[in-house]
């Protein structure tokens, strides 16, 4: 239970501070494309070969990638029309976040997953299986014992059946065969 409120909280501190980040950077002032003029690119394939250019459909220009913020604003190019990263021309920006942020809460929940199964679910089941185990060997020896009340039960109406006809003698004298010849 510990274990959870550790990795709870430090899940929401981590998402205080990003939602912090995110803030702090929106604010700032960001670049205009009149100073990023260090990306000369005229096409989008040799504009995006440098990291730290961005290329912009709207405009057709090569700008410099705004290191101020996490994220260009719409004022130098809208995200729908951005494209960044090495070789990537055909998927735009905006796409690229929506596909990493998927992949990141897909990667999160299941390590997520993973933790609840090894920490949490194995101490619970293994108490839990071992109060199953412990009430089948009862019901097993309970089976085990009315199986042997039965069976004595039949063998005490098959002898006095025996007793009735004569076929069962009681107490038969075996004479031991000797070789007396005297």
């Amino acid at each position: 239970m510990e274990r959870q409120h550790i990795l709870l909280g430090g899940i929401l501190i981590g998402l205080y501070l990003a939602v912090v980040l995110c803030e702090d950077t929106t604010t700032k002032a960001s670049i205009s494309s009149t100073t990023a003029t260090p990306c000369s690119a005229k096409d989008c394939k040799t504009c995006v070969e440098d990291v730290q250019c961005l290329y912009c459909f709207a405009n057709n220009t090569c700008l410099l990638y705004p290191k101020s913020t996490i994220l260009p604003s719409k004022d130098i190019c809208p995200l729908g029309d951005a494209r960044w990263g090495p070789g990537l021309c055909w998927l735009n920006l905006k796409a690229l976040i929506i596909t990493m942020a998927v992949v990141a809460g897909l990667l999160i929940l299941g390590f997520s997953c993973c933790i609840y199964c090894c920490c949490c679910r194995t101490k619970k089941n293994t108490a839990k299986w071992a109060a199953d185990d412990a009430a089948d060997q009862s019901k097993r020896e309970e089976r085990h014992q009315q199986h042997e009340l039965k069976m004595a039960e039949r063998r005490s109406k098959n002898d006095d059946i025996r007793r009735k006809y004569g076929l069962l003698k009681d107490n038969v004298p075996y004479n031991k065969m000797t070789n007396d010849t005297s």
